[in-house]
């Protein structure tokens, strides 16, 4: 049903076309989502951010919520707790 909206396979959960506070040289910034437990990189999934990581991108894999925040937080999206 997604193919047939249009999406295609592999393409990170988060993509952000803008620069990151904290790391200005990417050109923007794509997260691919894992559970914890048994979260793997497919490798559409691997492709899709090795392209993205040569143009430029700063690519990431956050297993779990916690990871993802603390990856959003180290770039300047998010401010860290307590400060």
């Amino acid at each position: 049903m997604l193919r047939a909206a249009g999406l295609k396979t592999g393409v990170p959960d988060i993509l952000i076309f803008s620069q990151a506070p904290n790391k200005p040289e990417a050109r923007g910034i794509a997260i691919e989502l894992k559970r914890v437990k048994g979260g793997r990189v497919s490798e559409n999934q691997h492709k899709w951010l090795k392209d993205l990581d040569n143009l430029g991108w700063h690519t990431a894999v956050c297993k779990g919520y916690s990871a993802t925040i603390k990856e959003l937080e180290e770039l300047g999206f998010l401010k860290k707790k307590g400060n």
